[in-house]
């Protein structure tokens, strides 16, 4: 049997001690860094719901404000001129800026072939918020559209990994109709509604919640909606009427 002196077990003791400091070390840096990305896939998880969660509420104190026409009007007033500019023609008087103009520049930029784009003469293109509250709108909106043989589409369907507005801007572009649901005061709605007005596209504004019209309406291609039944009838009817004038 061999012994060993008190020094030899010191040692021993001291290398075993060590060793066992170093993997208690790793484990808990191992802990430390695993916990630490939990926490923080944790927060980020918590922060997009409340991302979520505040914007939804947005959404809906919004559409509270539109219940008010007068509110309403006042919201929406440069979207109703912007459809009131675009049903009447005129032609440019003599010394007008015309000359001045590049309207293919920001197609340009945008990269965008107009050679390579083509009409799709059934195709409705559906300016929406991407947030899934407005789902059963934009699903009703595409019934309905489809039954007058429309094919209403939206941004996010067929997008590829890219520049997403040039991939809108070339949907509006093919699209003979556009449909803009203006509701929550979307900012990326109003913007793409304003390339669609730019670009001389037929367009109709849905927006929900008056109950009673306190200006008219009628000419200026907004439709009202209380339900989404209600929406889907109109859509249907007004697409009926606009094919049959043609």
């Amino acid at each position: 049997m061999v012994f060993l002196d008190l020094k030899e077990v010191a040692v021993i003791a001291g290398y075993v001690s060590a060793i066992l400091s170093l993997v208690s070390g790793w484990y808990i840096f191992r802990f430390s860094k695993s916990k630490t990305r939990y926490n923080e896939l944790t927060q980020r998880v918590e922060l997009e719901a409340m991302r979520k969660s505040f914007e939804e509420k947005i959404y809906h104190l919004t559409e509270r404000m539109q219940k008010n026409p007068d509110r309403w009007h006042d919201v929406n007033h440069l979207l109703i001129e912007g459809n009131r500019a675009h049903s009447d023609s005129a032609e440019c008087p003599r010394g007008s800026a015309l000359a001045s103009l590049r309207p293919y520049q920001f197609i340009d930029e945008l990269g965008i072939d107009l050679n390579s784009l083509k009409i799709i003469d059934n195709q409705v293109f559906v300016l929406t918020p991407f947030h899934s509250m407005y789902d059963e709108t934009y699903n009703t909106i595409k019934v309905a559209c489809k039954m007058n043989n429309l094919l209403a589409v939206r941004g996010d369907e067929a997008f590829k990994v890219g520049n997403i507005l040039k991939h809108i801007v070339e949907q509006i572009i093919c699209s003979p109709f556009i449909i803009a649901n203006i509701n929550g005061r979307n900012p990326n709605v109003h913007y793409e509604l304003g390339i669609a007005h730019a670009l001389g596209k037929n367009i109709l504004l849905v927006s929900e919640g008056l109950e009673d019209i306190a200006f008219d309406l009628q000419s200026e291609r907004v439709l009202i909606y209380n339900t989404q039944k209600d929406l889907s009838n109109k859509i249907y009817i007004y697409y009926t009427k606009l094919l049959k004038g043609k």
